[in-house]
């Protein structure tokens, strides 16, 4: 199932892969953001390793298979039009969820990981999760943001991938995402 995504700019109006737990009775929701040259069907794969079935998974496309044009260590001015677009579709996603923000996460990999935490960084909603794969914060210069007292936190990264290639983060995923789920309302 897809609809179309809300918000400005060139990110606006694109499908939104949609798999999961309806909206109507999902517990908590997690908008995905695919990488450079990726789709909403690449991501959705990922996240099929959180296994939870009342978890609603809205996945955007964004124009041109690309989030922003230039490399993220470049100076932020050169992505910002691109990065407001991509914030507000992911600002519409949110509210489309229906969910308090504490029960939506927001998760990405390489170019969809930079937005997610430069959304993040820069928004400060109180999203119950963020989950960044293979990304960093943007500009040549990035903040260094200070955690917010009370909030978890949950950095995956694992050498143990060693030559196998394969991560052991998707446990910590899953631990995230069934806190969310199981937190009050």
């Amino acid at each position: 199932m897809s609809w179309l995504s809300r918000g400005t700019g060139a990110h606006a109006g694109l499908p939104v892969a949609l798999e999961g737990a309806p909206l109507h009775r999902a517990r908590a929701a997690v908008v995905l953001l695919h990488g450079r040259a990726g789709n909403p069907y690449a991501i959705l794969r990922h996240a099929r390793v959180l296994g939870q079935p009342d978890l609603a998974l809205l996945a955007p496309q964004a124009e041109g298979r690309s989030w922003y044009p230039a490399r993220f260590v470049r100076p932020l001015a050169e992505n910002a039009a691109h990065l407001d677009s991509a914030f507000s579709v992911v600002d519409g996603l949110i509210a489309a969820a229906g969910l308090p923000p504490e029960r939506v996460a927001l998760m990405g990999f390489s170019q969809g990981a930079c937005v997610s935490l430069e959304y993040v960084v820069r928004r400060r909603p109180r999203l119950g999760a963020v989950i960044a794969l293979s990304g960093g914060l943007m500009g040549a210069a990035p903040p260094d943001p200070a955690p917010e007292p009370g909030r978890p936190a949950c950095r995956c990264c694992s050498p143990a991938a060693g030559r196998t290639g394969r991560s052991r983060s998707p446990a910590c995923w899953r631990r995230r995402m069934r806190w969310a789920a199981s937190a009050p309302t």
